[in-house]
């Protein structure tokens, strides 16, 4: 008998006690959690649920926001995201007709609530966009992820780093920028606030400029799961990185470094710092994550390369649910609000940009 439990933000005990019935790299992933998940709930926007199917012992789960899409576009449909980061769905099988069953039910499940569409982002340690083959979602590779697996190899992780890394980080000790780590409550604020000030000197999308109580809420809900590394030029924070963490990995989350400090190699010694720290701890990995976009020129993902040349693929899915709809949505898009919101015409879900 196949049963099929759709869970919410209050019924956090239920979510947790089923993620034990995956394995630990699975059910344990902090993404997965719905404390992770309900961070980026949007009041009287969006919800957080768990769809959960379950067939003869097997379980599938795809953790997700449905949102409200305008009602300028459209009356009472929504869309569904999974949450920034590396996320998607997990199953304790990857037998095929099973997790065809699971997404069956799922789009039966969407075409009743009046869900249209979504994307996936899909976490590359765990390799979990093998869990989505089905007619209804279109697997795209986005880009290259760099890892670090501390355990690897015998050599010491300096010999992992390019010389152009090396000196980086003796040029910062030599300008005595010294690194401190720690997971109170006053230091991811602090973090948040560099963190806001610095995107906002990059003008990025607003949905990046993280407030106060997005990061408050990281402390008080993702307790024992996060870490605040931040670098200090004498008395000043010029940098700064928010790490969090599974069973066996760490992610680096979120980092900035102001720009007037940048000469200084402060980036580079937080995430050497970051690497010595966690081999101690028994960490298997680190998720450094990409560059800013695919290219393989892209200077982001060769500066983190330069700590590692280890890599993964980073895949999202898009999730078509009631084709009809959604391209109506889009046309409709396309027609009344592309001219003044033509940076986000490619993508997948655009139609929510209407600002």
């Amino acid at each position: 008998m196949n049963n099929i439990i759709v869970l919410n933000s209050s019924g956090k005990e239920e979510w947790l006690n089923l993620l034990n019935k995956f394995n630990n790299n699975l059910g344990q992933d902090i993404y997965q959690s719905p404390y992770y998940v309900e961070l980026y709930e949007k009041k009287l926007c969006s919800v957080t649920e768990a769809f959960v199917y379950n067939s003869k012992n097997n379980y599938f789960c795809l953790a997700y926001l449905k949102n409200s899409i305008n009602k300028s576009l459209i009356n009472d449909h929504y869309d569904f995201e999974t949450a920034y980061g590396y996320s998607g769905p997990i199953s304790t099988t990857d037998d095929q007709k099973f997790l065809n069953s699971a997404w069956e039910s799922f789009k039966k499940h969407c075409l009743k609530n009046s869900i249209i569409a979504g994307l996936i982002r899909f976490n590359p340690l765990l390799k979990n966009h093998v869990f989505a083959k089905h007619s209804c979602i279109q697997v795209d590779f986005e880009k290259e992820i760099v890892v670090n697996t501390l355990n690897k190899e015998n050599k010491k992780f300096w010999e992992k780093y390019s010389p152009n890394t090396r000196n980086k980080i003796r040029k910062a000790i030599k300008n005595q920028i010294e690194i401190k780590n720690n997971s109170s409550n006053e230091s991811i604020i602090i973090f948040g606030k560099l963190y806001r000030s610095v995107m906002e000197e990059k003008k990025v999308e607003k949905k990046y400029l993280f407030t106060d109580e997005y990061f408050q809420k990281i402390s008080n809900n993702l307790s024992g799961k996060f870490n605040v590394f931040l670098a200090y030029k004498d008395t000043e924070i010029i940098g700064g990185a928010l790490l969090l963490f599974s069973k066996n990995s760490v992610i680096v989350h979120l980092s900035a470094t102001k720009k007037s400090f940048s000469k200084y190699g402060a980036a580079s010694l937080l995430r050497h710092e970051i690497i010595e720290f966690y081999s101690k701890k028994g960490i298997y990995q680190i998720n450094f994550g990409g560059g800013l976009t695919s290219k393989k020129d892209d200077a982001l993902l060769n500066f983190k390369k330069g700590f590692s040349q280890e890599t993964e693929k980073y895949y999202i899915g898009k999730c078509i649910i009631n084709k009809e709809l959604y391209t109506n949505l889009c046309s409709k898009w396309d027609n009344q609000y592309k001219k003044k919101n033509n940076n986000f015409s490619n993508y997948f879900l655009k139609y929510n940009y209407i600002d």
